[in-house]
Protein backbone atom coordinates (compact mmCIF):
# COMPACT_ATOMS: atom_id res chain seq x y z
CA UNK A 1 0.00 0.00 0.00
CA UNK A 2 1.33 3.29 -1.08
CA UNK A 3 -0.05 6.89 -0.27
CA UNK A 4 1.71 9.95 -1.62
CA UNK A 5 1.26 13.75 -1.74
CA UNK A 6 3.12 15.60 -4.09
CA UNK A 7 3.03 19.61 -4.51
CA UNK A 8 4.00 21.07 -8.08
CA UNK A 9 5.01 24.72 -6.93
CA UNK A 10 7.01 26.01 -9.82
CA UNK A 11 7.72 24.72 -13.32
CA UNK A 12 10.35 22.01 -12.65
CA UNK A 13 9.82 22.15 -9.10
CA UNK A 14 7.86 19.90 -6.42
CA UNK A 15 7.81 18.47 -2.77
CA UNK A 16 6.49 15.03 -2.20
CA UNK A 17 6.19 12.66 0.52
CA UNK A 18 5.12 9.04 0.30
CA UNK A 19 3.99 6.78 2.84
CA UNK A 20 4.68 2.75 2.02
CA UNK A 21 3.66 -0.61 3.36
CA UNK A 22 4.58 -3.77 2.19
CA UNK A 23 4.12 -7.47 3.59
CA UNK A 24 6.35 -9.72 2.75
CA UNK A 25 6.74 -13.84 3.26
CA UNK A 26 9.68 -15.72 2.05
CA UNK A 27 12.25 -12.45 1.66
CA UNK A 28 15.55 -14.25 0.75
CA UNK A 29 18.23 -14.02 3.24
CA UNK A 30 21.82 -15.65 3.30
CA UNK A 31 22.20 -17.84 6.30
CA UNK A 32 25.35 -19.54 7.31
CA UNK A 33 24.85 -22.92 8.69
CA UNK A 34 26.43 -25.99 9.82
CA UNK A 35 27.44 -28.60 7.04
CA UNK A 36 29.25 -31.46 8.08
CA UNK A 37 31.08 -33.47 5.14
CA UNK A 38 33.75 -36.74 6.04
CA UNK A 39 32.89 -36.08 9.97
CA UNK A 40 33.91 -32.50 9.89
CA UNK A 41 31.89 -29.75 9.87
CA UNK A 42 32.16 -26.86 7.99
CA UNK A 43 29.69 -22.77 8.06
CA UNK A 44 28.48 -22.75 4.60
CA UNK A 45 26.83 -19.42 3.51
CA UNK A 46 23.51 -20.76 1.40
CA UNK A 47 20.04 -18.35 0.68
CA UNK A 48 16.84 -19.24 2.59
CA UNK A 49 13.43 -17.85 2.19
CA UNK A 50 11.88 -16.50 5.26
CA UNK A 51 8.95 -16.10 7.26
CA UNK A 52 6.38 -13.53 7.29
CA UNK A 53 7.71 -10.10 7.97
CA UNK A 54 6.82 -6.30 6.80
CA UNK A 55 8.45 -3.56 5.73
CA UNK A 56 7.02 0.16 5.60
CA UNK A 57 8.08 3.72 6.39
CA UNK A 58 8.55 7.37 4.50
CA UNK A 59 10.91 9.10 1.51
CA UNK A 60 10.38 12.61 1.54
CA UNK A 61 11.43 14.82 -1.99
CA UNK A 62 12.17 17.79 -2.72
CA UNK A 63 12.98 19.24 -6.55
CA UNK A 64 13.62 22.33 -8.25
CA UNK A 65 15.45 24.89 -10.17
CA UNK A 66 16.32 28.47 -8.96
CA UNK A 67 14.55 30.25 -11.81
CA UNK A 68 14.67 33.22 -9.78
CA UNK A 69 18.73 33.73 -9.19
CA UNK A 70 20.65 36.28 -11.65
CA UNK A 71 20.29 35.29 -15.11
CA UNK A 72 24.67 34.03 -15.47
CA UNK A 73 23.35 31.50 -12.12
CA UNK A 74 20.11 30.33 -14.19
CA UNK A 75 20.05 26.57 -14.03
CA UNK A 76 21.65 25.49 -10.87
CA UNK A 77 19.13 23.50 -8.98
CA UNK A 78 18.51 20.71 -6.15
CA UNK A 79 17.18 17.39 -5.72
CA UNK A 80 17.35 15.85 -2.05
CA UNK A 81 15.61 12.79 -1.08
CA UNK A 82 15.70 11.17 2.15
CA UNK A 83 14.02 7.76 3.14
CA UNK A 84 12.96 6.00 6.71
CA UNK A 85 12.15 2.25 6.89
CA UNK A 86 10.80 0.00 9.60
CA UNK A 87 11.20 -3.69 8.56
CA UNK A 88 11.81 -7.31 10.27
CA UNK A 89 10.87 -10.93 8.63
CA UNK A 90 10.90 -14.47 10.77
CA UNK A 91 13.90 -16.65 10.19
CA UNK A 92 13.24 -19.81 8.25
CA UNK A 93 12.65 -22.97 10.63
CA UNK A 94 15.32 -24.19 7.91
CA UNK A 95 17.84 -22.90 10.05
CA UNK A 96 16.90 -24.41 13.25
CA UNK A 97 15.57 -23.36 16.30
CA UNK A 98 12.53 -21.45 17.41
CA UNK A 99 12.17 -18.89 14.33
CA UNK A 100 12.71 -15.01 15.69
CA UNK A 101 12.49 -11.63 13.92
CA UNK A 102 15.29 -10.38 12.14
CA UNK A 103 16.00 -7.58 10.18
CA UNK A 104 15.46 -7.68 6.25
CA UNK A 105 18.97 -8.03 4.71
CA UNK A 106 20.43 -5.41 2.51
CA UNK A 107 18.13 -2.79 3.68
CA UNK A 108 18.95 0.33 6.09
CA UNK A 109 16.81 2.12 8.21
CA UNK A 110 18.24 5.86 6.75
CA UNK A 111 18.98 7.04 3.64
CA UNK A 112 19.03 9.60 1.46
CA UNK A 113 20.54 11.47 -1.62
CA UNK A 114 21.36 15.35 -2.50
CA UNK A 115 21.99 16.02 -5.36
CA UNK A 116 23.60 19.63 -7.04
CA UNK A 117 22.33 20.12 -10.78
CA UNK A 118 23.41 22.58 -13.16
CA UNK A 119 21.01 22.72 -16.57
CA UNK A 120 21.18 25.37 -19.27
CA UNK A 121 21.41 24.40 -23.24
CA UNK A 122 24.09 22.48 -24.32
CA UNK A 123 25.23 21.80 -20.63
CA UNK A 124 24.35 19.36 -18.45
CA UNK A 125 26.44 19.00 -14.77
CA UNK A 126 25.50 16.83 -12.00
CA UNK A 127 27.50 15.98 -8.37
CA UNK A 128 25.09 13.46 -6.37
CA UNK A 129 25.79 12.21 -2.92
CA UNK A 130 24.52 8.85 -1.70
CA UNK A 131 24.30 7.72 1.82
CA UNK A 132 22.86 5.04 3.88
CA UNK A 133 23.09 4.07 7.07
CA UNK A 134 23.92 0.27 8.71
CA UNK A 135 22.14 -2.68 7.35
CA UNK A 136 22.76 -6.75 8.11
CA UNK A 137 24.52 -8.00 5.17
CA UNK A 138 23.66 -12.18 6.51
CA UNK A 139 23.45 -14.26 9.63
CA UNK A 140 25.26 -16.62 11.07
CA UNK A 141 24.34 -20.37 12.87
CA UNK A 142 25.06 -19.79 16.41
CA UNK A 143 28.33 -21.12 17.44
CA UNK A 144 32.08 -19.51 17.67
CA UNK A 145 31.41 -16.86 15.15
CA UNK A 146 28.87 -13.80 16.53
CA UNK A 147 25.69 -14.26 14.58
CA UNK A 148 24.92 -11.19 12.52
CA UNK A 149 27.24 -9.50 9.40
CA UNK A 150 26.39 -5.67 9.32
CA UNK A 151 28.07 -3.46 6.91
CA UNK A 152 28.92 0.26 8.97
CA UNK A 153 26.98 3.55 7.28
CA UNK A 154 28.31 4.15 3.71
CA UNK A 155 28.43 7.47 1.43
CA UNK A 156 30.04 8.14 -1.83
CA UNK A 157 29.98 10.97 -4.37
CA UNK A 158 29.74 10.87 -8.01
CA UNK A 159 30.08 13.21 -10.93
CA UNK A 160 28.24 13.06 -14.24
CA UNK A 161 28.24 15.84 -17.29
CA UNK A 162 27.55 16.08 -20.67
CA UNK A 163 27.80 18.64 -23.74
CA UNK A 164 25.69 18.80 -26.95
CA UNK A 165 28.32 19.88 -29.74
CA UNK A 166 25.80 19.78 -32.05
CA UNK A 167 22.23 18.75 -32.17
CA UNK A 168 22.28 15.02 -31.79
CA UNK A 169 25.82 14.43 -30.35
CA UNK A 170 26.23 14.67 -27.10
CA UNK A 171 29.74 13.93 -25.25
CA UNK A 172 29.58 12.46 -21.56
CA UNK A 173 31.60 12.43 -18.58
CA UNK A 174 30.85 9.89 -15.93
CA UNK A 175 32.92 9.77 -12.46
CA UNK A 176 32.06 7.15 -9.78
CA UNK A 177 33.64 7.12 -5.95
CA UNK A 178 34.84 10.54 -6.69
CA UNK A 179 36.34 10.65 -2.67
CA UNK A 180 37.41 7.29 -2.80
CA UNK A 181 35.23 5.82 -0.11
CA UNK A 182 36.05 3.13 1.92
CA UNK A 183 33.03 0.34 2.62
CA UNK A 184 33.57 -1.58 5.56
CA UNK A 185 31.70 -4.87 7.90
CA UNK A 186 31.72 -6.56 10.70
CA UNK A 187 30.56 -9.71 12.68
CA UNK A 188 28.30 -8.07 15.71
CA UNK A 189 26.62 -9.85 18.77
CA UNK A 190 26.99 -7.99 22.12
CA UNK A 191 30.73 -6.90 20.87
CA UNK A 192 32.00 -5.77 17.37
CA UNK A 193 34.51 -7.30 15.47
CA UNK A 194 36.21 -6.02 12.42
CA UNK A 195 35.67 -8.33 9.23
CA UNK A 196 36.55 -6.79 6.24
CA UNK A 197 37.15 -3.37 4.42
CA UNK A 198 36.27 -2.68 0.85
CA UNK A 199 38.46 0.18 -1.01
CA UNK A 200 36.23 0.43 -4.68
CA UNK A 201 38.19 1.97 -7.65
CA UNK A 202 37.45 5.56 -8.82
CA UNK A 203 35.80 4.91 -12.06
CA UNK A 204 36.10 7.64 -14.99
CA UNK A 205 33.62 6.74 -17.89
CA UNK A 206 33.76 8.69 -21.12
CA UNK A 207 30.90 8.67 -23.99
CA UNK A 208 29.74 10.02 -27.23
CA UNK A 209 26.01 9.64 -28.03
CA UNK A 210 24.72 10.27 -31.51
CA UNK A 211 20.76 10.71 -31.98
CA UNK A 212 19.55 10.54 -35.79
Amino acid sequence: MDTALEWFFAPGGSATATLFHRDIKGYIQTYGVAETVNNVSYLVSVPESSGSGMLQGVELGYQQFYDFLPDWLRGIGTQINGTYIDSYTMSPASVGGTPVQQALANVSRYSFNVVGMYERGPYSFRLAYNWRSSYVIAFNAGGLQPQTIMSKPYGDLGLSASYEAIPGLTFTLDIDNLTGTVSQNYFTNAAYYPRDTDRSDRTFQLGVRYKM
